[in-house]
């Protein structure tokens, strides 16, 4: 089974028909899939991380097979995320307001509205200044509207045979050892089997000490979508237990029992558990392992038996994982740091990370200068300078690196790094006037000049809150009265 893990948008706007990602249980790879003219899945196609942007929205437990209908993923304008197939979906869109022409376009394939459909196309031609690109644009588009639409498969494809259902059904019934157990019963729950009965044939299956299987949690992650009652969270519990992370849905799993089950150190242990078994596996999905990860550093943070358990298990899986992620930097190393003093596997991994691939993210920041305060290794030095030049116009700790290595730079390099840092970084950040405020009583005449032409473009672009601008009007004019007409 593959299972829904994330949804990624290969654009910065987030808005619209955003990428479903799929884990598998036997590959630590990521699916995308496949669909024919119909919207039914074809094959899943691996993919490779190539730089696109996750979202934060938490996507349903939902775990799809070869021959399955497909699942779109939609983000409206207040930032929600509709999930679904395509007569889902279709049912869905009719009714939310879509703000964008250019959203109306694509909307208005998915549901055949060619009305829709041509009157984006007029309010989207207004943005183009040049009559040959808009006409050639227009009709691309109306060409395109019948080639993209998804087509209703044949009524006899949408039948369900229920003597094929309830055979299957008695098939697992009176196996419950049966190889295809947990397959067959998600496909009779897809095609609409009485799910009263599955749910009560799930638990049934718990109770005799079976093992769950790689695909148990999503059969519990089915039956509490439903909200049947509190009492299947136990043996979705138990099913949690007797489960591994290299199972689909263990993560939304053990999310939608965190809303049920009071017993917090119960839930805890599970966590623990899986995480410890799986970070010497080569099986689990490294998203799945640090996604739960990082929820229990959060739940144990201020607990010091758990943190040092956490502990045990992230050096763990430094031991046996190799070119870390930014993500698994930022589960498995900072959270410690401060233990990289007395563990060698800590500060090993940390330093190798820090020189050998430097990141424009505040988790790099924040390692190198927990490593720094260990260690001035002229490595470290080096690298720290180097990001300062070519990284961290995004990193709001950009600053502290910055201070941490003055001592290490003649004073008139150390403001060139910040100079140049200014002209390339974010200007709606709240560390960017700070910055420039730094400079202004340390800098020489040439860099006052520089200073104060970098203001006037900040102060005309109309960045900052309103207390930020007022302090960079105070400060342009603090150097406009220091360089009169120069």
């Amino acid at each position: 089974m593959y299972t829904l893990a994330e949804i990624i948008s290969l654009a910065e706007e987030s808005r619209g028909f955003v990428l479903p990602i799929f884990s598998y249980s036997k590959s630590n790879l990521s699916y995308v899939q496949n669909l024919d003219i119909y919207g039914n899945i074809k094959s899943f196609i691996a993919i490779a991380d190539s730089g696109e942007i996750r979202l934060p929205h938490t996507p349903p437990a939902i775990s799809l097979e070869v021959g399955d209908r497909g699942v779109l993923c939609f983000i409206d304008d207040s930032d929600t995320l509709h999930v679904g197939s395509v007569e889902e979906m279709r049912e869905k869109l009719s009714h939310i307001e879509i703000s964008s022409p250019f959203l109306s376009i694509e909307v208005s394939s998915l549901l055949n509205n060619r009305s829709m459909h041509k009157s984006a196309i007029t309010e989207c031609s207004s943005y183009f200044s040049s009559e040959r690109i808009r006409s050639s644009w227009i009709s691309r588009e109306k060409k395109s509207f019948s080639s993209s639409q998804i087509k209703d498969p044949p009524a006899d494809e949408r039948k369900n045979n229920s003597s094929d259902l309830l055979l299957a059904y008695e098939e697992i019934s009176s196996n419950f050892d049966h190889e295809k157990w947990n397959s067959i019963w998600l496909r009779l729950w897809k095609q609409g089997f009485e799910k009263r009965k599955l749910a009560d044939l799930a638990s049934l299956r718990i109770d005799t000490g079976r093992a769950p299987g790689r695909d148990g949690p999503a059969l519990f992650s089915e039956i509490l979508n439903e909200k049947f009652g509190r009492q299947y969270a136990e043996k979705a519990m138990q099913c949690l237990e007797k489960s591994g992370l290299d199972s689909d849905n263990w993560v939304q799993l053990y999310g939608m029992l965190a809303r049920t089950i009071s017993d917090r150190e119960r839930m805890r242990n599970a966590a623990m558990q899986a995480l410890r078994a799986s970070a010497v596996s080569k099986s689990t999905h490294k998203w799945r392992w640090l996604s739960l990860a990082r929820r229990m550093n959060n739940e144990t943070r201020y607990d010091d038996h758990g943190h040092q358990s956490m502990m045990s298990i992230s050096i763990s899986y430094l031991e046996n994982n190799r070119g870390l992620s930014n993500d698994a930097a930022e589960v498995t190393l900072l959270p410690f740091m401060h233990y990289a003093k007395d563990y060698d596997i800590i500060y090993k991994s940390a330093f190798d990370w820090v020189t050998n691939g430097q990141r424009s993210t505040t988790a790099w920041s924040e390692i190198y200068i927990k490593l720094l305060e260990i260690d001035d290794n002229p490595q470290l030095v080096r690298a720290g300078i180097e990001w300062l030049q070519n990284l961290g116009g995004n990193v709001i700790s950009w600053r502290q690196v910055w201070r941490r290595l003055e001592k290490y730079i003649d004073r008139k390099s150390h403001r060139k790094l910040a100079i140049d840092w200014l002209r390339r970084a974010r200007w709606d950040m709240g560390v960017w006037v700070i910055v420039f405020q730094e400079l202004i009583e340390d800098s020489d005449h040439a860099e006052k000049l520089q200073l104060r032409e970098i203001s006037t473009s900040w102060i005309n672009g109309g960045f900052g809150n309103q207390r930020n601008r007022t302090r960079m009007r105070q400060a342009h004019a603090y150097l406009d009265a220091i360089l009169g007409d120069q």
